[in-house]
């Protein structure tokens, strides 16, 4: 085992994040505590994983298997009005012939809120990972109503390990049956082992309203400010990234035609103001329009066109057009469950593995899963991102604009012999394409095999 010197921007920065974490966790525990009830779920795990191509190199794939042995617990402290949940796994990962590579992976989560009325929430989420491998499982997600992104959507491939912490506090106020004010913080870093990679930091301090005139007729408006620091490490090539401000504005006026049947007309821009390095300011314009179909909060669609226009300074301009979409829908059945989240738009995608700035993007994802028999399970999950970078073409600086496309496929089968494990066999397929220079594409192939021990109903003190 590697013993490993924490870097100095480790030191300073772990200081900073315990005390968030500390402070709030401060203030939602004592109003948790008072007659609460808690959970605690321990569990203990070990899965041995084949990889047909360990570096995701496009020729010469090296394979290995790899074995990971955890144990962890999800903790809850519930309230009538209140709770905490925190869920820690860790584990330590062997690697059969590039042991250089074994490491540990700590995926850690916590989440904390208080309603102090019907219409009232705080919400307090922190979430930490360290790991090395590189294939981060993204997702499209529903959150507050919203289709969201979460995850590394950009490209890493070596196994040096990495680790990144997301703390987030949400405000949120519902004032009417659809209207609502929302706010909130988030405080987000990257940090990475490899020499060859920037570490990053950025803050977030958003606010939004959802609010409707009248019965017909009503608004969307949300406003973010986004800070972005970069750290180059001892062995990066190349230019780096900016420090930069980002601001925010987006729009959106909603006619309501039927009970669930919409159209609206949305205007958003973006202005960019880099604080270091060469890169030149811009500033994004995009309107767009189209119709939406809600049926339930979780259940509802929204599709629009737009187009927009980048105004970058002393560099040429950009424009296209571009789709404004989200996509949520909830199948339920007697055996099984079919889900399918999509997301198209606008985003800036500056805080992973690498930072590839203004984006036009397309993401979808559906999974199932279905019990054969009360010990019989099966599950599978497609995820595909398509993403174009106007002006990030490659290194040779040729063409307009960078594309890229993700995707990755898994498929399941669970059996429980006994109520305390639960045996896994899966399968899990990566790809990923570019027309970028020296950015080689790759396929990877996974199985999976993983043991779980743990209780099928939590311990309640």
């Amino acid at each position: 085992m590697i013993i490993r010197v924490p870097k100095k921007s480790e030191m300073i920065t772990n200081p900073k994040i315990a005390g968030i974490v500390i402070l709030l966790t401060a203030f939602f525990i004592p109003r948790i505590a008072f007659a609460a009830q808690f959970l605690f779920t321990p569990r203990a795990s070990a899965s041995e994983t084949y990889t047909d191509n360990l570096f995701l190199t496009e020729d010469n794939q090296d394979d290995d298997f790899i074995t990971n042995v955890s144990a962890g617990f999800t903790a809850q402290l519930l309230g009538r009005t209140s709770g905490l949940d925190l869920t820690f796994d860790p584990g330590y990962a062997f690697y059969q012939d590039f042991t250089e590579n074994d490491t540990w992976r700590l995926p850690a989560n916590l989440r904390a809120w208080i309603q102090p009325s019907r219409a009232t929430l705080f919400e307090f989420t922190d979430q930490f990972i360290r790991t090395e491998d590189p294939v981060s499982q993204d997702q499209v997600v529903v959150q507050d109503g919203r289709v969201e992104e979460t995850g590394d959507t950009t490209v890493r491939r070596e196994r040096e390990p990495y680790w990144s912490n997301n703390a987030r506090l949400n405000y949120s106020h519902q004032f009417g049956q659809e209207d609502r004010f929302f706010a909130g913080f988030n405080y987000g870093i990257l940090r990475n082992d490899s020499d060859f990679e920037e570490d990053n930091d950025n803050y977030r301090l958003n606010a939004g309203l959802d609010y409707w005139f009248t019965q017909r007729f009503g608004g969307e408006f949300f406003g973010e400010y986004t800070r972005g620091e970069y750290n180059q490490q001892s062995g990066f090539g190349g230019e780096g990234s900016s420090d930069f401000d980002n601001w925010l504005g987006t729009l959106r006026f909603r006619g309501r035609m039927t009970r669930h049947f919409g159209l609206f007309v949305q205007y958003a821009q973006a202005r960019r103001n880099f604080t270091s390095g060469d890169d030149n300011d811009y500033i994004v314009y995009a309107p767009s329009a189209g119709f939406d179909y809600d049926i339930s909060e979780d259940t509802f669609l929204r599709l629009g066109l737009g187009y927009y226009y980048q105004d970058t300074e002393n560099e040429k301009n950009q424009e296209d057009p571009f789709f404004n979409g989200e996509i949520a829908k909830i199948w339920n059945y007697q055996r099984g469950s079919v889900n399918l989240t999509g997301l198209a738009g606008l985003t800036q995608n500056d805080f992973g593995a690498q930072n590839q700035g203004f984006q036009q993007f397309a993401a979808i994802e559906a999974s199932a899963s279905y019990d054969f028999t009360r010990r019989i399970i099966g599950d599978t999950r497609t995820y595909f991102r398509y993403s174009s970078t106007p002006g990030n073409t490659d290194d040779t600086g040729d063409g307009d604009t960078r594309k890229d496309g993700r995707a990755q496929f898994n498929a399941g089968i669970g059996f429980l012999p006994t109520r305390w494990m639960n045996i896994r066999l899966g399968y899990t397929f990566n790809y990923y394409t570019t027309d970028a220079a020296n950015e080689p594409d790759y396929s990877e192939n996974r199985a999976l095999l993983t043991v779980t021990l743990q209780p099928d109903r939590p311990w309640r003190f």
